[in-house]
């Protein structure tokens, strides 16, 4: 995983997209997600970055819509 432009946070998304166990994968997930937060605070005052910004905005989104798609739903009760 060395290959990655910014492993820091990257290889946490590396290691959650590759989890096969449900409890684990949305643990990972939300430690991939505060390190991706936590990054964007240090970038925030900051001009240069572009484009690891554009990646965080990215691998964000990404997580979020995994995280959504793991998450238990409630499931509705059929009204007849």
């Amino acid at each position: 995983m060395s290959d990655l432009p910014f492993p820091r946070w990257q290889e946490l998304i590396c290691r959650a997209l590759i989890e096969s166990d449900s409890d684990r994968l949305e643990h990972k997930i939300r430690n991939a997600l505060q390190t991706i937060e936590a990054r964007s605070a240090e970038l925030y005052a900051d001009a240069n970055h572009h484009e690891e910004r554009l990646a965080l905005e990215d691998a964000t989104n990404l997580l979020k819509a995994l995280l959504e798609a793991v998450e238990p739903r409630p499931r509705l009760s059929a009204k007849r």
